[in-house]
């Protein structure tokens, strides 16, 4: 592990609530073009991919957060500066995000790898890549690390790489942490979002007890209620055990790049975890809140952009 001291934010962006907010408001500045391509994932359920495809030797997926998209700021500007560095992209979808229906009751979750795997074998199959590189953000961050983890044996020898910022490696603590008073801001954006997709589902699937939304409180309440369910576990317990990467993280064979803030408002203690695998480098960070890393230098601004280009180059 690297606990990596050069990053420094200019004063007024000390803040983790700062460094998790502003950059959202700066996206902006950042607009790809992109085109879509609808995926096959399941019997009548397919992924859009939001892609920059201009026949370049390296391909780099971009998985979003929670309840984030391929318009999420920090994937469209990570898509715009990989392009600019000779990368094709493809930004993905999850189910039932990015305003594209999602036609099962089941949609996404912080584990569900089965997805992310069909879209790699797409891009593998289809094109002559030298490499694919996974970068996940968040939720997209646990997604990528356990899929190299679990699936070391059977993954595409096209993927090379792989990054993961501010991911909650540790799914219960992280579920706690957001769940306490100072992140209810965080929370009831969250919750909102993910009950109504829910409710959504209420005609074509009438046979859930869909009356409980109104007792959601809580993320771990959430999961509990329609995650666990949903996707076959027992309860929210079940699910964390079962989805959280860091268990995975000694089987991890390719080089891994992981970067958290120890200030950042989602992430516990649990979550900054010191490997002993040769494969995997840590960049932890004393401040930086979650996907922030706004610096202290105008040309580096977006430090966290920086570490991605210099890891996959």
């Amino acid at each position: 592990m690297i606990i990596f001291n050069d990053f420094n934010p200019f004063y007024l962006l000390k803040n983790k609530h700062i460094q998790t907010i502003l950059p959202y408001f700066l996206g902006f500045f950042y607009n790809p073009i992109y085109k879509k391509i609808r995926i096959n994932v399941a019997e009548n359920e397919s992924l859009v991919c939001d892609t920059i495809i201009n026949q370049q030797a390296k391909m780099v997926i971009l998985v979003h957060g929670l309840e984030g998209s391929s318009n999420s700021h920090y994937i469209k500007r990570m898509a715009s500066k990989l392009e600019k560095n000779n990368f094709d992209v493809c930004a993905i979808n999850l189910r039932g995000c990015g305003g594209h229906p999602n036609h099962s009751f089941e949609a996404y979750h912080s584990g569900k790898t089965d997805d992310l795997h069909k879209i790699i074998l797409y891009f593998s199959k289809t094109y002559n890549y030298q490499s694919i590189s996974l970068v996940g953000y968040s939720l997209g961050g646990n997604l990528v690390l356990k899929y190299i983890g679990e699936n070391r044996l059977n993954i595409p020898n096209k993927i090379k790489k792989c990054i993961a910022i501010s991911a909650p490696i540790h799914l219960l603590s992280a579920a706690q942490k957001i769940d306490c008073r100072e992140n209810i801001f965080y929370k009831k954006r969250f919750l909102k979002s993910l009950i109504n997709k829910v409710l959504i589902k209420k005609s074509a699937y009438p046979n859930f007890d869909y009356s409980y939304s109104k007792n959601i409180q809580s993320i771990i309440a959430f999961d509990h209620w329609y995650t666990a369910p949903a996707f076959g576990f027992k309860d929210s317990w079940d699910y964390y055990t079962q989805n959280s990467a860091l268990q995975y993280f000694e089987n991890i064979t390719i080089p891994t790049l992981l970067i958290a803030a120890k200030d950042d408002p989602f992430l516990d203690k649990p979550c900054f975890y010191e490997s002993n695998n040769k494969n995997i480098k840590s960049i932890y960070t004393n401040l930086g809140g979650h996907v922030g890393f706004l610096s202290n230098k105008i040309k580096s601004f977006f430090w966290l952009d920086t570490q991605i280009l210099n890891f996959l180059k």
